[in-house]
């Protein structure tokens, strides 16, 4: 299975979407073998989970925490 996203902001054009901590963690437990995303410059990017380097949490997970 492999899962795709893209984001598009209206001002901005392209927008970062690379799985953060979370989905990554979805991605990984739904078996998911090959993920394909875009970055802020509209490029394409793919990798298998076994190789991603990213999986930052995002601002309101980070900011729950800190809350929490």
């Amino acid at each position: 299975m492999v899962i795709y996203v893209t984001r598009h902001c209206s001002n901005d054009g392209h927008a970062d979407s690379r799985p953060c901590l979370d989905c990554f963690h979805t991605i990984q437990r739904l078996g998911i073998k090959k993920m394909v995303y875009t970055t802020r410059t509209g490029e394409v990017e793919s990798c298998k989970p076994c190789q991603y380097y990213g999986g930052k949490l995002t601002r309101v997970r980070r900011n729950f925490e800190y809350i929490h």
